[in-house]
């Protein structure tokens, strides 16, 4: 009977092993993606920047809507760009 708990005891903590090393790495990779320089993507200057027509709020986050109709949303990784409101929705719900 020793033997049978000793087993099982060995078999959880590998599996806990396994699930503590995958959510390491996947903080790492997190970090290494917040870390890493933004691409080279210079926004629109002087009189093409984006016109803000509506600021709102959906599902207790701000969100501005642009002319275009896309829209920037505030998400728990940061603000996020959506090129719609159904999109930020739907990402939100």
């Amino acid at each position: 009977m020793c033997t049978i708990l000793s087993g099982f005891g060995i078999a959880i903590l590998g599996a806990l092993q396994t699930g503590f090393g995958a959510l390491q790495r996947f903080f790492a990779s997190v970090l290494e993606r917040a870390n890493a320089p933004s691409r080279a993507n210079p926004g629109p200057s002087g009189s093409q920047q984006r016109k803000i027509v509506e600021r709102g709020w959906l599902k207790d986050r701000a969100y501005v809507l642009f002319m275009d109709g896309s829209v920037e949303i505030e998400t728990m990784l940061g603000r996020r760009h959506f090129p719609s409101l159904e999109d930020a929705q739907e990402f939100i719900a």
